[in-house]
């Protein structure tokens, strides 16, 4: 292949394969026509437009050519993206009673092509609620329905999730979309040092779990705090080795769960 397509910061490992190589075969990597190492394989964390390719020279008795090259592999990096997610539903501020069917559907942007769906009720994925749209006439006061999805592409493998709270009442329905947990990072940009700050929508002490993923979907810091009359004030200091760039923090408290983009930048 002559081209390849990788999120920023991601590795990518090559390997070479040759015939007529003898029975000692030397392959020399290139990055941009600059030798980089040599050996079976080639580990690099490339930047946009570079072109990787290996140089055999082999020592195969009956050879015509001492070297050869290979074909040159272009690679395409991307930047990662933080997504958002959209859940709104046909209830309005309507009238609707209970027992009466809802619509739920779901915008995505920068999710990738074909990004997965998972939609859940009250914390608990609900069988086959895997597309754009969950229709349901089952909810009951304060049940807190959630779209959960996985992005896909070079940059995929993130979770992003929008929740709506239902609230019956003898008017109908009505919706508040993330009313019930209110955070946010301070400072953010920072350096690294930052506070997780706000309320969990409940007066009672109860624990928070807090996450920290990179843009490639790994955890980088996990840590479960308990909150103060439903507050929580959290200093997160992440480790020196975390380099700058966006981040995931994801805050959960019972079936809340809130996603904040944190920047980093030393």
């Amino acid at each position: 292949d002559n081209s390849g397509v990788i999120c920023k910061g991601a590795s990518v490992t090559f390997t070479a394969t040759s015939a007529f190589g003898g029975d000692a075969p030397v392959y020399a990597w290139m990055k941009n026509g600059v030798f980089k190492g040599s050996g079976l394989t080639y580990t690099v964390a490339p930047e946009d437009g570079d072109a990787i390719y290996c140089v055999l020279t082999s020592n195969y008795v009956c050879r015509t050519a001492s070297t050869a090259t290979s074909s040159v592999t272009t690679m395409e990096v991307m930047e990662p993206k933080l997504p958002t997610i959209v859940v709104t539903t046909d209830a309005g501020a309507g009238p609707i009673k209970e027992g009466e069917f809802v619509t739920f559907q779901v915008t995505v942007t920068d999710a990738g092509d074909f990004p997965e769906y998972q939609w859940l009720l009250n914390g608990e994925a609900i069988a086959g609620a895997t597309t754009l749209t969950f229709v349901t006439n089952q909810l009951k006061h304060m049940d807190s329905v959630t779209c959960r999805i996985l992005t896909s592409g070079p940059c995929g493998g993130t979770f992003a999730y929008q929740s709506i709270v239902i609230n019956i009442s003898n008017v109908g329905v009505v919706h508040v979309a993330d009313a019930d947990m209110t955070v946010r990072v301070v400072p953010n940009p920072n350096n690294g040092v930052f506070a997780v700050q706000g309320t969990l929508g409940t007066t009672g002490s109860e624990d928070a779990h807090l996450e920290i993923t990179n843009m490639l979907g790994q955890v980088i810091y996990r840590n479960t705090v308990r909150s103060h009359r439903g507050s929580i004030d959290e200093r997160i200091v992440l480790d020196n080795a975390v380099s700058n760039g966006m981040y995931l923090i994801s805050v959960t408290s019972g079936d809340r769960t809130k996603v904040l983009h944190v920047t980093v930048s030393r």
